[in-house]
C-alpha cells in the first residue's frame, strides 16, 4: 500500500493538556480527551480536541504519544469522531487507525498507521463501511474552569 498522507513528528511536548489548553480559542467551550495505547506500545497516549474544533461529523483530534522518558511527541492531528473509530494492533509499536469521514450520505473510511514515525494514512476507501471501537469512552473538561484552577476535571462522556 503507498502512503495516501503522512504527518511527522512534529514536536516534544512535556503535558499535551497543557499544551493545548494554552492554545485554545477563547470560543472553544470544552476539551475531548481520549486514552488509549494508539501505537501499542504499552503506554497510554493521548488524543486531544476542544470543542470548536468538531462540528456534527468531525472532531479534529491532536494524536500525542506517550515517550519512555516521560514526555509526549506530538504526531499529528486526525478528523475523527471521539465514539466512530476503530483501533487495532498492526505490531509491536505501530497502530491501525481506522476513521470515518461523511459527506452528506458519502461515508469514507480512512485507516491510518500511528508510531512515534507519525501519522501515515495508507488507505481511503470511499465506499467502504466504518465499524465503530467498541471503546467509546473518552473524557470531556471545561475551558473556563481549567483556565482558572490550572487543570482539567474531567468527567465521563459518551455517545448518544
Amino acid at each position: 500500500m503507498s502512503s495516501i498522507g503522512t504527518a511527522a513528528p512534529t514536536s516534544i511536548v512535556h503535558d499535551p493538556v497543557a499544551t493545548v489548553v494554552a492554545a485554545a480559542l477563547a470560543e472553544a467551550e470544552s476539551l475531548l480527551r481520549i486514552e488509549r495505547d494508539f501505537d501499542y506500545d504499552g503506554r497510554a497516549d493521548l488524543a486531544l480536541a476542544t470543542s470548536d474544533s468538531c462540528g456534527n461529523k468531525l472532531c479534529s483530534l491532536e494524536l500525542f504519544l506517550s515517550r519512555r522518558d516521560g514526555g509526549y511527541t506530538a504526531v499529528g492531528t486526525v478528523d475523527m469522531l471521539p465514539f466512530g473509530y476503530g483501533l487495532t494492533r498492526h505490531r509491536q509499536g505501530v497502530g491501525q487507525l481506522v476513521t470515518c469521514h461523511a459527506r452528506g450520505e458519502q461515508v469514507t473510511r480512512v485507516t491510518h498507521f500511528v508510531s512515534q514515525r507519525g501519522l501515515h494514512a495508507i488507505d481511503s476507501d470511499p465506499t467502504g463501511s466504518c465499524p465503530p471501537d467498541a471503546h467509546y469512552a473518552w473524557h470531556e473538561c471545561r475551558l473556563d474552569a481549567a483556565r482558572r484552577r490550572g487543570r482539567c476535571d474531567w468527567r465521563p462522556a459518551s455517545w448518544p
